[in-house]
């Protein structure tokens, strides 16, 4: 196992009880009404969550009546998703070549930024390859320049890797395997020059 997953690992099981702490920024939940809408708008009704973390976002869409399943990394914060009734896995989401289920939906906040920018493209191939033909994905993530490594400000040990783009990298990314609904950036004044990038994508048709 790679040293920075190992890493990501540890660091987010040591946290997990923090983590379950926490409460969802007001502009997150904006973001969360926005994709439901557009869920229900399209008869969608069940969600994988990739990155699920203690399964604060996945709880708030089973509550609105979507059937979800959550995936993460950390057994630690799986365990937190199951405690709230959330069906959930320990799971990599560049090892998820192996899932047979397919889905109509996906939701990953702040999940993808840390697979190396190099594994992206096998990481969104694994997403659009669960999904239904025209399926729809939730991608956001802080970012807006080109950043990779372990932060050393991090006040998690140990230090995580992040992998952050640029906004034209992220739509480079996002368009091989979507279809780009829309765009938008959060402005967030404590997070400057850094802002968080929010994409409503659509998987394009698979060939026949």
């Amino acid at each position: 196992m790679d040293k920075h997953l190992r890493n990501l690992i540890l660091s987010y099981d040591r946290a997990a009880d923090e983590r379950d702490e926490f409460e969802a920024f007001d502009w997150k939940k904006d973001l969360r009404w926005k994709f439901l809408s557009a869920l229900n708008k399209e008869g969608r009704s069940k969600l994988i969550d990739i990155g699920a973390g203690t399964g604060i976002h996945a709880k708030f869409f089973q509550d609105q009546g979507i059937d979800v399943t959550c995936f993460d990394l950390s057994p630690a914060l799986i365990e937190k998703c199951i405690e709230k009734g959330l069906t959930s896995y320990v799971m990599n989401v560049l090892d998820m070549s192996s899932i047979v289920q397919v889905y109509d939906s996906a939701f990953a906040l702040n999940s993808l930024f840390h697979v190396p920018l190099k594994l992206l493209p096998k990481a969104l191939f694994n997403m659009s390859n669960i999904l239904e033909s025209d399926g729809l994905l939730f991608w956001g993530q802080y970012g807006g320049e080109r950043r990779e490594g372990v932060y050393q400000d991090d006040n998690y040990q140990p230090k995580r890797f992040f992998s952050l783009l640029n906004d034209e990298q992220m739509h480079e990314m996002a368009s091989m395997k979507f279809t780009i609904e829309s765009f938008d950036r959060v402005e967030l004044e404590d997070l400057a020059p850094l802002y968080f990038q929010s994409m409503l994508l659509r998987v394009k048709p698979k060939p026949q």
